[in-house]
C-alpha cells in the first residue's frame, strides 16, 4: 500500500478522533478474553443504518476542515463480536484504525465490500468495493480496487490495532466513492496484492457493516 502525505495537524486531529472516541480498548480480543460473555448471536447481525455517525469541524489557519466520523463492530462467523473499526474522513482520505482479537497470528486480507453483510453470512458482502472497475492489488498494473486495504498484522496473542490511511475514498452521501453502507471483511490468508479477484487471501473469518 502506498503511503501518502497528510498535514500533521489534521492527522493527529484525526487519530485523536478515532482513538479517544471510538475505539475502547476494551473490545480487543473480546471473544478470547471475555469468554464472549457480551457478545452478540448471528441473528442480531446488524445491517448499515444511521448510528454512529458524526461530523466534526476542526478551523486551522483562517480554514475550516470537516471529519466525518463513524464506526462499527467486528464479527466473526459464530456472530461474535471481536473487535471494532473507527474511520475518519479527512478531505480525500479516510483513516481506518481497527482493534480486533481472535485472529490467528501473522498477515490477514482486509478489504471494503461492494455490500453489506446479511443474516451473519460473509458471502453476501459480494466482490471488493471496485466502482472505477480495475482488477485487485496494489501491485497489479491493473489495480487496485478503492476497496483494497493493506493486510492486517496479528500479533502472536492474535490482536490488532493498526491504522490505516486510505486514498480516494469517502464517508459523504451522493458520491460514487462513498463506502457508507458497504461492509469490512477480513481474510485468513495474507493478501498477495496482485492476484485478482482478492489476492488469494482465504476464507473471509470476520466482517461488519459500515454505517449508511
Amino acid at each position: 500500500m502506498k503511503k501518502f502525505a497528510i498535514p500533521s495537524v489534521l492527522f493527529i486531529v484525526g487519530m485523536l478522533l478515532l482513538a479517544v472516541v471510538f475505539l475502547p480498548n476494551s473490545f480487543i480480543g473480546a471473544a478470547k478474553d471475555n469468554g464472549a460473555k457480551d457478545n452478540k448471536n448471528v441473528a442480531s447481525f446488524p445491517t448499515p443504518s444511521t448510528y454512529n455517525y458524526s461530523y466534526t469541524y476542526f478551523t486551522s489557519n483562517g480554514r475550516q476542515h470537516k471529519f466525518i466520523t463513524t464506526y462499527l463492530e467486528l464479527y466473526n462467523t459464530k456472530g461474535d463480536v471481536i473487535g471494532v473499526a473507527g474511520l475518519v474522513q479527512m478531505g480525500k482520505q479516510v483513516i481506518v484504525k481497527v482493534n480486533v482479537g481472535g485472529l490467528t497470528p501473522g498477515k490477514h486480507g482486509f478489504h471494503i465490500h461492494e455490500n453489506p453483510i446479511t443474516n451473519g453470512d460473509f458471502t453476501t458482502a459480494g466482490g471488493h468495493f471496485n466502482p472505477t472497475g480495475k482488477q485487485h492489488g496494489h501491485d497489479n498494473p491493473k489495480g487496485a480496487h478503492l476497496g483494497d486495504i493493506q493486510n492486517l498484522v496479528a500479533d502472536k496473542d492474535g490482536k490488532v490495532d493498526q491504522a490505516i490511511v486510505l486514498d480516494g475514498l469517502s464517508l459523504d452521501h451522493g458520491v460514487t466513492n462513498s463506502i457508507l453502507g458497504k461492509s469490512l471483511i477480513i481474510h485468513a490468508e495474507e493478501d498477495d496484492e496482485k492476484t485478482d479477484p482478492a489476492g488469494n487471501s482465504g476464507v473471509r473469518v470476520a466482517g461488519g457493516n459500515i454505517p449508511q
